[in-house]
């Protein structure tokens, strides 16, 4: 999928909590397609979908996603083990390699 990395107006739900004494939840909302589709998304007017470089890919979960280069990633991928180096920093805290 791909995301325009700089999006007209950002969207986000929030929804109330269990108690009064417990912050509500709030939920980032990302809207993407694949780019072939994306000129009939209201969305991506004025968006320049040609030049590459533009667009950030985005996967379904950080858990299922297979890329270590994602400067977004919230989770290592649940098939690899992650290695720290203290002396050493990368796109995430960590690296990763195959499970197995």
């Amino acid at each position: 999928m791909i995301f325009q990395s700089r999006p007209a107006r950002p969207r986000w739900l929030i929804k109330a909590s269990e108690g009064f004494d417990r912050n509500p939840r709030r939920y980032a909302v990302a809207l993407g397609c694949e780019v072939e589709h994306a000129s009939e998304f209201v969305y991506a007017d004025n968006i320049d979908l040609i030049s590459a470089g533009v667009a950030t890919e985005i996967g379904a979960s950080c858990r299922i996603c297979p890329r270590t280069g994602c400067d977004q990633r919230a989770y290592p991928p649940s098939d690899q083990q992650i290695e720290v180096d203290l002396f050493e920093r990368g796109v995430v805290p960590y690296s990763m390699r195959q499970s197995g």
